[in-house]
């Protein structure tokens, strides 16, 4: 064979290879993943990732292509409007159950601080405030929901959102999870990395036991009292004092206030003029605990401030733990309904499902009481107490539980600090049947369904 016949046929036997190794259309990475989560579906439950190629478009938004931390091959934009310009997301479920939802973006200055993103599930609406100037070119966890294939199910990102002139939500991709499935995130269809990226949930350190938290954030209570002022005050001054050291923001939103600066004067409703700057009272300190303990777990797994979702709480949510919490009786103003009997902070964290109730008064499960769980009291004389529980007294003869040690503020102590009270009977007036425990789980995976509304609540 000459040289130009061997030229002729070594070219043809490469362009039949190269062609080979070309990939078809709808065969690229992500139409993969996205195919093989739609083929296992009806094997075995598995994560399930719906991208804006997918979605449903209401209005005009516009299809991007050049931020490198998109997921697939392009994303929709659009900027702020009424709200009736729509991307919605349905996923093909073929289980019932709890599922975790992610959601991603591409992060950018021109970004939206509050894109307002709509989840549809079993037990309603969940609307949620999400930044997205941040956190880009990651899975952002948005909370834990049931979905029942049988009911609508699905996510909306919408035109409605506050912000500069130029500024623009994202609507990308999400993801759905079973709860126990034991998926991962999918890696990164960005062949480059993303700038100021928020570590996924795969990539989270080790989870420290939740009563560290709290351990730490009654010390630092501690350390302030000895160097700033402190006290107890049982009023409130909506906006301005509702019983914590400090203010509380959760996703950005004020909840409970401490905007008073030293030495200066309030006056309250009753006419009475007081200091409230950092005074606090029971359960807006034991709050703010939680709240505190909260964040500093969120920083451990590289969740930022403001990007917080405890268990899809939104900004009507978290109010309404804030009144369960101070051991208030609610409706909701749609329905009429109580959102529950038993009004106190275990039941807030067994509702929003951060949490788990140890016990309504049963003195037989009070050994499964341990330090810093979240409790509230009675006592015979009609007056009760929010309590961070530290350990329980017993009796030197029988061993048996006479009274506990508690962190709290309240007068004997002149604000924050601990403080020890026995049962009635054993020389005390707190009554064990009013003694009701809760604790917050270790580890975000272990949450459970939040069954707070986000609705207005009378």
């Amino acid at each position: 064979m000459d040289r130009s016949k061997l030229f002729h046929a070594i070219s043809f036997l490469v362009l039949i290879y190269c062609t080979a190794r070309l990939p078809l259309a709808g065969d690229d990475a992500i139409s993969r993943i996205i195919k093989s989560r739609t083929s296992e579906k009806k094997q075995s439950p598995t994560d399930i990732i719906v991208d804006n190629t997918d979605a449903r478009v209401k209005g005009d938004w516009t299809t991007g292509d050049t931020a490198e931390d998109r997921y697939g091959k392009d994303y929709l934009f659009h900027e702020a409007g009424d709200g009736k310009s729509r991307v919605l997301y349905r996923p093909p479920l073929s289980a019932s159950g709890l599922y975790d939802i992610y959601e991603w973006h591409s992060e950018g200055e021109n970004r939206t601080g509050a894109a307002e993103i709509v989840i549809r599930h079993a037990d309603g609406e969940t609307r949620l405030s999400v930044n997205q100037k941040t956190g880009g070119g990651s899975w952002n966890f948005l909370g834990r929901v049931s979905l029942d294939p049988e009911k609508d199910h699905y996510i909306e990102v919408t035109d409605r959102f506050e912000g500069e002139k130029g500024d623009v939500a994202i609507a990308d991709a999400f993801r759905f999870v079973p709860v126990g499935s034991g998926q991962s995130a999918p890696s990164t269809p960005s062949k480059k990395p993303s700038p100021r990226k928020t570590p996924s949930p795969a990539s989270r350190r080790k989870i420290r036991p939740f009563r560290e938290y709290v351990r730490e954030v009654i010390e630092e209570l501690e350390k302030r009292k000895a160097r700033d002022v402190s006290g107890y005050l049982m009023k409130d001054k909506w906006g301005k004092y509702t019983g914590v050291t400090e203010t509380l923001r959760y996703r950005g939103v004020s909840y409970m206030w401490n905007e008073c600066k030293p030495g200066e004067w309030v006056r309250f409703s009753d006419g009475k003029k007081e200091k409230p700057y950092g005074k606090s009272y029971c359960s807006g300190l034991t709050l703010e605990i939680f709240h505190k303990a909260m964040k500093r777990r969120d920083r451990d797994m590289g969740i930022p401030e403001g990007r917080e979702s405890w268990n899809g709480l939104g900004p009507k949510g978290i109010f309404i733990v804030k009144k369960l919490w101070n051991v208030i009786h609610i409706k909701y103003k749609d329905t009429g309904k109580r959102v529950t009997k038993r009004p106190c902070p275990a039941t807030a964290l067994e509702l929003s499902g951060l949490g788990r109730v140890i016990t309504y008064g049963d003195s037989s499960l009070f050994e499964k009481v341990l330090p810093y769980d979240f409790c509230d009291i009675s006592r015979s004389t009609g007056y009760g107490h929010s309590i961070i529980f530290v350990s329980w007294i017993r009796s030197k003869k029988t061993g048996a539980i006479i009274g506990f040690r508690y962190y709290s503020t309240q007068k004997k102590t002149g604000g924050q600090g601990y403080r020890t009270e026995y049962f009635k009977g054993s020389g005390g007036k707190v009554l064990k049947s009013q003694f009701h425990a809760g604790r917050v789980y270790d580890n975000p995976e272990s949450w459970t369904e939040n069954k707070i509304r986000e609705a207005d609540y009378e």
